[in-house]
């Protein structure tokens, strides 16, 4: 693959990123423009979610001289749900090398999980593969073996949010060649591969969607979206200060606080509140306090999701933030304390850590986890993988 479109739709904005590269990403073209077409990580406003694919993915094409129609968008929302598979193997004759079809068919016979009428597969994602009862092999392919067995992760979704964002990238003129879940594609996008390895968890503070997912062994092992994040913040504070919405982002931004015992009892902030014509002082603690308590249900909510997952006594290598939530001072003492682990912010430089990891899953990834050869429709990879046709 010669170069790849990655389109991350945000909150708040929505992101366009050119990349190329195999071992290294190369960053040729990188757009934004704002966006507030989309809630909880459904599109609510079509058109506005067209015009805003039209502008930001040619500006980014033209940025990196490249010409390209096929993007890898990424989706979230509550209406996205993982579940497990597992598939098995015998390689006949016993001791023949593992081939890559072999592996394929492993992966097909993981579709024991039946998916009802309502879900549309986004993607299969090899979790771990076992070799004669061997664990934690990454590249089965060339190993001699009697027996391969693979635990995978099928991320699913409703059909009518993942048609409508379809359909909206075919009307600003381009087309989807994968759709890839959130949490996966903001791991990707920053950690590394040790990282990968050892148990991470990553929680992408957005707008309007705050997502999480488990990483071990290379993969992810566990994703979920919420449908709550920064953007209540923001929320919170317009209502209970009478302010407008760009108001309350603008003071939350600059003199907000998530951990409120940490701000001095004395200090005090501007705001201009509706109605009024100049700016008044407010105590930023209290400032800091309406805050805290929408920023410590979020990070309750992650907490209790992340129990949850199965996965809480074997992660150890502690938590990375990011999103544009992450940036609120105190947020990483916030999410040590609720946690319990070592806390992180990371960013990427110039565009998203979404965008960063959807070009990195289609370039790198996405051969070790969708089929080879036909078909070539996305959606038809994915569903010849789950369900063998």
């Amino acid at each position: 693959m010669s170069f790849v479109v990655a389109l991350d739709l945000g909150g708040s904005q929505m992101s366009c990123l050119v990349a190329s590269g195999d071992k290294k990403l190369r960053l040729e073209g990188v757009a934004t423009v704002p966006y507030a077409g989309a809630k909880k990580g459904l599109i609510v406003n079509r058109e506005e979610t067209i015009q805003a694919i039209k502008e930001v993915v040619p500006d980014a094409l033209r940025q990196a001289d490249r010409k390209g129609t096929e993007l890898v968008v990424n989706v979230s929302g509550s209406h996205i749900e993982c579940v497990s598979g597992q598939g098995i193997k015998m390689i006949i004759p016993k001791g023949r090398h593992i081939t890559t079809q072999d592996v394929l068919e492993v992966v097909n016979h993981s579709r024991a999980v039946l998916l009802p009428n309502d879900r549309s597969p986004i993607h299969v994602l090899p979790k771990t593969f076992k070799v004669d009862g061997q664990r934690g092999v990454r590249k089965p392919v060339g190993v001699a073996a009697g027996k391969l067995e693979v635990e995978t992760l099928i991320a699913t979704g409703s059909p009518k949010p993942l048609e409508l964002l379809e359909q909206c990238v075919k009307e600003a003129g381009f087309s989807v060649s994968q759709m890839v879940f959130t949490p996966l594609a903001s791991g990707l996008g920053i950690l590394s591969q040790a990282e990968l390895e050892q148990g991470m968890i990553v929680i992408d503070l957005g707008a309007s969607t705050t997502d999480l997912g488990i990483f071990m062994e290379g993969s992810m092992v566990y994703g979920i979206s919420l449908p709550v994040a920064a953007g209540h913040i923001t929320s919170d504070l317009s209502a209970l200060l009478k302010t407008t919405l760009e108001e309350a982002e603008r003071i939350k931004k600059l003199d907000g606080h998530a951990m409120a015992d940490q701000v001095g009892e004395n200090e005090t902030v501007e705001i201009q509140q509706l109605g009024q014509t100049g700016s008044r002082p407010m105590a930023r603690k209290v400032l800091s306090e309406i805050i805290q308590s929408r920023a410590k249900e979020i990070a309750a909510m992650t907490k209790t999701a992340f129990d949850q997952s199965g996965y809480a006594r074997l992660v150890s290598g502690g938590v990375v933030l990011t999103g544009n939530g992450a940036r609120l001072a105190g947020t990483p003492e916030l999410y040590n304390n609720t946690f319990g682990l070592s806390v992180r912010s990371e960013f990427t430089p110039r565009t998203t850590s979404t965008a960063v990891g959807l070009a990195r899953y289609a370039i790198q990834c996405a051969d070790d986890m969708s089929p080879v050869g036909e078909p070539t429709n996305w959606k038809d990879k994915v569903r010849r993988l789950i369900m063998g046709g």
